[in-house]
Parts: C-alpha cells; sequence; structure tokens
C-alpha cells in the first residue's frame, strides 16, 4: 500500500469482497490501527474486529513499563484479564483492583483500552468465532516468510517469481502434512471409545489430538444437578476437584447441546462439558451438525470457484498429475485390448498418431496465445521511438519504424549512428558534455572538419 489512510483501507476491504464474491469473515484481528478500524466499520460493519492480543501486550510494555518494579505482579494481572477470567464479574474485580494498587486511575491508554475490553478480553470474546486465534501471529509468520525472499531492488518480475517460491514451499508443506495423514494412524489413548475412533477418522491430526484432550477433560467432569423440562434437559457441570461451575442446555429433539462456557462457538470444537452431557445421555458418536468441516480431513476436498464462477486451481501441478493418472489406466486398457490382434493394433496406432497431432496442435495454440499478446505489446512499443530536439527535450515520435532488411541483406548506416555505436563502447558518464572534432577524408587527404557538441 502506498499509504495506510482509511481510502486506502476501504479500497482494499472493498476490493476483499469482491474477490471472495461478498462474502464477509466473520472476525477480523487487527493490532490498534485506528484508521483499519474506521474503514472495517464502513465496510464491513457486520464483521467483528479483534485486537491482536500481542500488539496490546507490547503497547502495554511501552506505556506502563515505568510501573514495573521488582517482584510485581502487574503484567501477571493484566494477563489474567486478557487470557483467563472468562466471567464478566471478575474480570472487572480483578481490573479494579490492578487500576487502583498500581495507581493506574488517570492513565489514558489503560482507559481507552478498557473501553473496547470487548474487543481483546477473554470474556468478552467467548461468543465470538476466532478459530482458536487471538493474535495475527499467523499472517506475521507469513510475511517473515515472504521477506526472507526479498529486496529492496527486486522489480515486479522478481517480486513474483521469489513470491512463487514461498508458495511452493507452503505447498510443499501441505503435500507433506496431508501425506502424514493418509499414512499414519493417530495415537487414540482409549481405541474402544466410540467417540474417539469416529473423532480419530473424521478430524485432522492435529485438531484430534485437541479433541482427544477435551474428551480426557470430560472423564473428570461430574454433574451435579439436572432438570428436565420436556424435551429440553439443563445439567450442571463442574471438574470433580473444584473449578467454576458450567451450565449445559441439551434438546433430546435435535441432539443438540449449548454449554455456558461457549467454547464450541469460539473454537468450533466441543468443549469437556458437552462431552459429558452427551456420554451420559448415550450419544457416542459425534453429531454431524458439530463437525466443522474446515477441520475435517476433507476440507479441502470439491471445487473452489471465482467471483467470476471459474473454478481456482490450488496446485497446477497437482492437477498436471490428477490428469495423468485418469489418462494413463485408460490409455493402458485400451493397448492391452488392441494388441490382442493385429487389426486393431493398427487401427489403435493410426488413431493414436492423430490424437497426439491433434493435441500438440491445442497445446501450441494455449502456448502461442500469451505469446502473441506479448508480441502485439512489442510492436505498440517499438512504434514509439523516443528522439531528442535541439533544446534537448525528450520527444514521443509514432510512426517511425525500423528499416526493415531482407535476408541476408545489410542496411546502410549513417554516420551519425557508427559515432553512436563508438560513444556507447567509450561508456562516459550520462552527465558529460564533450566537444568532438569529426574529419572527413576524401582520396586520402583532409576535405572538411566540423565542430559537434554532444550531450551524454
Amino acid at each position: 500500500m502506498y499509504d495506510e489512510t482509511i481510502d486506502s483501507f476501504k479500497w482494499v476491504f472493498g476490493t476483499f469482497l469482491e474477490a471472495m464474491c461478498g462474502k464477509r469473515p466473520s472476525t477480523i484481528l487487527t493490532d490498534q490501527d485506528h484508521a483499519m478500524a474506521a474503514a472495517l466499520s464502513v465496510v464491513m460493519p457486520e464483521t467483528f474486529h479483534g485486537l491482536c492480543t500481542f500488539h496490546i501486550r507490547r503497547n502495554f510494555m511501552k506505556h506502563l513499563g515505568n510501573h514495573y518494579k521488582e517482584n510485581s505482579d502487574l503484567p501477571y494481572m493484566f494477563g489474567a484479564c486478557m487470557y483467563e477470567f472468562e466471567e464478566v464479574e471478575q474480570f472487572n474485580r480483578v481490573w479494579e483492583a490492578m487500576v487502583k494498587k498500581h495507581n493506574l486511575e488517570n492513565n489514558e491508554w489503560l482507559s481507552g483500552l478498557y473501553r473496547i475490553r470487548d474487543k481483546w478480553a477473554r470474556c468478552m470474546m467467548k461468543e465470538r468465532w476466532t478459530a482458536g486465534m487471538r493474535s495475527t501471529q499467523l499472517s506475521e509468520s507469513l510475511n517473515a516468510a515472504i521477506k526472507n525472499h526479498l529486496k529492496l531492488d527486486h522489480d515486479l518480475v522478481q517480486f513474483f517469481r521469489h513470491f512463487n517460491r514461498v508458495v511452493d514451499e507452503k505447498r510443499h508443506n501441505e503435500l507433506i502434512a496431508e501425506y502424514e495423514m493418509r499414512q499414519k494412524l493417530p495415537m487414540v489413548g482409549l481405541r474402544k471409545t466410540p467417540m474417539l475412533v469416529h473423532a480419530s477418522e473424521t478430524y485432522s491430526p492435529t485438531v484430534f489430538v485437541a479433541f482427544q484432550n477435551k474428551y480426557g477433560e470430560s472423564t473428570a467432569m461430574v454433574i451435579l444437578r439436572q432438570q428436565d423440562a420436556a424435551m429440553i434437559v439443563e445439567f450442571a457441570v463442574m471438574r470433580y476437584d473444584g473449578g467454576p461451575e458450567r451450565i449445559v442446555v441439551f434438546n433430546r429433539n435435535d441432539l443438540s447441546v449449548r454449554c455456558s462456557c461457549k467454547k464450541y462457538e469460539n473454537e468450533g470444537i466441543l468443549c469437556g462439558h458437552a462431552l459429558k452431557v452427551f456420554d451420559t445421555m448415550g450419544i457416542k458418536i459425534i453429531p454431524p451438525e458439530y463437525i466443522k468441516r474446515r477441520w475435517t480431513k476433507r476440507a479441502r476436498a470439491g471445487d473452489c470457484f471465482d467471483w467470476r464462477r471459474r473454478e481456482v486451481v490450488a496446485d497446477p501441478k497437482i492437477m498436471i498429475s490428477t490428469r495423468y493418472r485418469e489418462l494413463a489406466p485408460a490409455m493402458i486398457k485400451v493397448a492391452t485390448r488392441a494388441a490382442m490382434s493385429e487389426d486393431t493394433s493398427k487401427v489403435t496406432i493410426t488413431v493414436i498418431s492423430d490424437l497426439a497431432k491433434r493435441v500438440e496442435l491445442l497445446l501450441s495454440e494455449s502456448e502461442e496465445q500469451p505469446l502473441q499478446n506479448q508480441k502485439n505489446l512489442n510492436m505498440e512499443e517499438r512504434d514509439k521511438i523516443e528522439i531528442v530536439n535541439e533544446m534537448g527535450e525528450a520527444v514521443v515520435a509514432r510512426g517511425i519504424k525500423k528499416r526493415g532488411g531482407g535476408k541476408k541483406s545489410r542496411v546502410m548506416r549513417s554516420w551519425v549512428d557508427k559515432f553512436d555505436k563508438v560513444k556507447r563502447k567509450s561508456r562516459l558518464s550520462r552527465t558529460t558534455q564533450t566537444t568532438v572534432w569529426i574529419k572527413f577524408w576524401y582520396s586520402g587527404n583532409i576535405y572538411a572538419k566540423t565542430k559537434l557538441l554532444l550531450y551524454y
């Protein structure tokens, strides 16, 4: 971006929505940039705007570093308000105690941060979909990977060449992860547990580990009380060794569940409280409505289209190998059957020869199209030759073309062209003014000489 103004960010977010067919994101995490926040409120008012916790902690050190003392609990209290507390009352109580203990009532930055606490505090964001992310670390890591391959003097072509190198590395890592997911079985703690077996077959390895940890937590949960009301059952769930009490509402009609911790709404994975209720109600597999496709092994299955309804190819090299796997068995099957007799073999060879010519023709046409476009562009540029008049001003002359010669023909050059060739070889500075005497010889004697003032 040329600048980071409100209008520039409006254009960025508007272009993003256009590329995404008007589908807006549920949540956007940014740093504390006022121009970006103002543009988001105009372009995507329904999208939740969260703040990156990493940038908040860095600004916290910048604005409140002078309040640090030896064995000070200020950073720990602030971190607890940001990450730990799930209840608003507990958050407000600890925040007030922190401000009063460290005499921060008049701190403008901290007061402004408290006014926008719904953008960064855990208790305020537990109902917002964030996929478990609280910072912009993912985008920062991608920026760092790109900067490792870039320099300030790279032109646009070099930039895209190095950018494609970064993309190829990311795709290679994805292929390795997908191969390991298909070839290696996940480590299931309780192999005879139907829900864990179902999760291992459905979720990707990373998400399965997170789900298995939550299932392990559910075994430590106890149900304190249960209230039945027709099709709705309300459970009070808590860990056996203490902790906060959670209310889980279960619907017998559609087997839906809602927990007061809001973990599923925030991360897309069922919490231990909900899993304990499912086990109590005899549900031994994960209901389909609680399996997000983005966490499954088939997250990338299916076609993806852009805003013009054109299919988006993630990796052209993979598509080539996919088409090859489709064509090779069919060609081998035809060759196997055709080899049974001489007549079928001759017919197959003839058809294959015609097919090979047609394939080469189609490929050559597809390869010549971009070359033809570049050729037309070069011809347009060739018709524009920059000349310099006697005042030293640049003039663009249209319609002036190079004088072409036939095959094995020589184009006569004037003495100015020959001298210009010598000038280029001299490698003089372009800011040098030189006086040159040019002599003309005729029959071995000097016929005339003239003075030429040259500007380089």
